[in-house]
């Protein structure tokens, strides 16, 4: 089983890996939403990390914005020379979106017919690529 300060070591990865981009500010904290003891003597922590938006994100300049990041830190304490291993799952798509950037669902190849109607009411049909 882990030791208690599982939660502080949680907190502290995460204002660490975030700084620079997303900052602790005044206003900012981080609530656990709960835990799951996992196999192997890992736990998972699900969190979440109110912050600011303060450096470069996927190509946007710092806003000032207020962000909630949500995600998962699985927790494994294997021996005191080991310590603690950290794994980190984040909704970045949230983050994304609280932010205004939006992300386009074009397909990466076409593999079906695509109709296309113009205005005068002409069909034309793209077949897909043989090769």
């Amino acid at each position: 089983m882990p030791s208690p300060d599982v939660f502080d070591v949680v907190q502290k990865d995460l204002e660490a890996g975030f700084k620079g981009v997303f900052d602790a500010g005044p206003d900012a904290f981080v609530r656990v939403n709960g835990t799951e003891p996992a196999p192997a003597g890992t736990t998972a922590v699900a969190w979440q990390y109110q912050t600011t938006h303060a450096g470069e994100f996927l190509g946007l300049a710092a806003t000032g914005q207020p962000v909630l990041i949500e995600g998962v830190t699985l927790a494994t304490y294997p021996d005191d020379v080991t310590g603690w291993q950290l794994t980190r799952y984040i909704d970045w798509l949230s983050v994304a979106a609280q932010l205004g950037l939006t992300f386009s669902g074009r397909p990466v190849s076409m593999s079906l017919p695509v109709e296309l109607v113009d205005q005068a009411g002409t069909l034309t049909v793209l077949e897909p690529p043989t090769s």
